[in-house]
């Protein structure tokens, strides 16, 4: 029959995906790590986690195994330390994971709520592209992530839509009228600039104009949206921005002007994502209720 320690080291592999930093994490050598998972599998007659070379993941009967423990290990961490530390009140580490731009345009004009729905809470913000927020939350590393989707919800990740985004080609050129509806292929004569062609982001920007068989092919390439702006600001190239930043330059700047395409970009739904095995709670839901209210006073 498995044991606790059996649980708490498979809870411990499957966060890390790596025998190695478990056995660190564990204060336990690999070989005992992997002599653990071993018993786990043997007693449970189930496989949980598969090797390919010197990188590990769990199987579909190790994610379920890992949503099913994985709530129940945070309470026991959660009492133990109350108890061995006498801290009824202990504040807690939120780590939440979105990228650059959100954080600045989005997360941090709204900090005071966060504040106010987890006063016990200490926040850790991560920024990172749109694909390794995701890759955060479902590690178990960020608790939430703030992202665009495409419509499909990953296996494990729960999605909460706040608000439709829209991407757009934005530019000042003068030479370009704002009246004509351009093809995709009249893009390319100009200095296009985009997020990096290996974000998620650009696959999905490739994706849509490979059916009307054009493929971007940008002069230069960034990490985060608002640089797109301030490139847009010094250059009279065109970017793919997000529709809000173009509201933003138009104040600065009534010249700047969304280009009309015969194959616009569809628009993607910000939404904030957490894991599924992590339960939800009272000041999680009221947070989300005042985020949108003031995310709508934002835009008017």
């Amino acid at each position: 029959m498995p044991n606790y320690n059996q649980y708490k080291i498979f809870c411990s592999v499957a966060q890390q995906l790596s025998m190695t930093k478990a056995a660190e994490l564990e204060h336990l050598t690999t070989s005992a790590i992997s002599h653990s998972i071993r018993n786990l599998e043997n007693s449970l007659g189930k496989k949980l986690i598969e090797k390919n070379g010197n990188r590990i993941k769990l199987t579909k009967e190790g994610k379920e195994l890992y949503r099913k423990i994985f709530c129940h290990f945070q309470a026991i961490d959660k009492i133990d330390r109350e108890y061995r530390l006498g801290l009824k009140e202990e504040k807690t580490t939120k780590v939440i994971a979105t990228t650059h731009t959100f954080l600045n345009d989005f997360l941090l004009p709204n900090t005071e709520l966060l504040r106010k729905a987890f006063p016990n809470a200490i926040f850790r913000i991560e920024t990172c592209s749109m694909s390794e927020v995701q890759d955060l939350v479902l590690s178990g590393k960020a608790d939430i992530g703030l992202i665009l989707i495409d419509g499909k919800e990953a296996e494990d990740l729960v999605t909460y839509p706040i608000r439709i985004i829209r991407e757009l080609f934005a530019t000042r050129d003068s030479l370009i009228s704002q009246k004509e509806v351009l093809p995709a292929e009249k893009i390319l004569d100009y200095q296009l600039v985009t997020i990096h062609s290996d974000s998620k982001s650009f696959a999905f920007y490739q994706n849509h104009f490979s059916k009307f068989n054009v493929t971007l092919k940008p002069e230069i390439e960034v990490r985060q949206m608002d640089i797109i702006c301030q490139l847009l600001r010094r250059t009279n190239a065109v970017g793919i921005i997000y529709d809000y930043l173009l509201d933003i330059l138009r104040k600065e700047d009534s010249s700047f002007k969304e280009l009309p395409m015969q194959s616009p970009l569809p628009g993607r739904v910000m939404a904030f994502i957490k894991k599924k095995s992590i339960n939800e709670d009272e000041a999680w839901g009221v947070f989300l209720k005042k985020f949108k209210v003031a995310l709508t006073k934002q835009r008017t």
